[in-house]
């Protein structure tokens, strides 16, 4: 399992990537996928809030399908 610096983390989105943000060029391509930068920073939004509780999911995934989908 792979240890988490969470303080790293915070220090990271407060600082460096607003600053990272700031400099992305709107007509920036992904490297990958079919999202475009605003897109792209709608997602990582989204995932920030449902990661610290903000926004709140349903769960869709049957609990017996649970620790296969948690493996995965």
């Amino acid at each position: 399992m792979k240890i988490v610096n969470f303080e790293n983390n915070l220090s990271f989105l407060i600082t460096t990537y607003i600053v990272l943000l700031k400099q992305l060029d709107t007509a920036t391509k992904g490297l990958w996928g079919k999202m475009n930068a605003q897109q792209m920073i709608e997602h990582m939004s989204d995932s920030v809030r449902e990661a610290n509780g903000k926004t709140l999911r349903t769960l869709v995934t049957p609990e017996e399908n649970l620790p296969s989908m948690k493996e995965f």
